[in-house]
């Protein structure tokens, strides 16, 4: 799946971060993290490649299972929404901890905050996502 290492480091905007900026440690962990999500949610790239471009498909419970899958395994934040700042940071470039992991954080709260509890976790992480790429759609990172 040598695709998959490619478009999990692009950005929404259609620009690619260099991978030098990442190293390899970076990339390994976000292609495991895709890869793990891919093979349990059985979503399609096509679905990924949508979202990343910033088309948003509200009704596709399968691609929002699969942005769940990936706040929840890369342990960023739990079921309840707490979240951990840390593996927030380590899943962002270095050069853009600075700015956008307080965009991570502040939407992380904020769909706390204003989602009732019982509301289903994957509309919680896919609501998460958006605030995320609306606040910062230059930089915003998925994979």
């Amino acid at each position: 799946m040598k695709t998959a290492l490619i478009f999990t480091l692009c950005l929404a905007a259609a620009q690619c971060i260099d991978l030098k900026e990442l190293g390899d440690e970076f990339v390994q962990k976000t292609k495991k993290l895709h890869d793990l999500c891919v093979a349990k949610i059985n979503v399609t790239d096509s679905e990924i490649e949508q979202f990343k471009a910033g088309v948003y498909s509200v009704q596709n419970k399968l691609f929002k299972e699969y942005v769940a899958c990936l706040w929840l395994e890369s342990k960023a934040v739990d079921e309840n929404l707490n979240v951990n700042e840390e593996v927030v940071k380590n899943f962002l470039p270095p050069s853009k901890t600075v700015h956008l992991a307080p965009v991570y954080v502040a939407c992380i709260k904020l769909v706390k905050k204003t989602v009732p509890a019982n509301a289903p976790v994957e509309e919680k992480f896919f609501l998460i996502s958006n605030c995320v790429y609306f606040r910062n759609p230059e930089d915003w990172i998925f994979f």
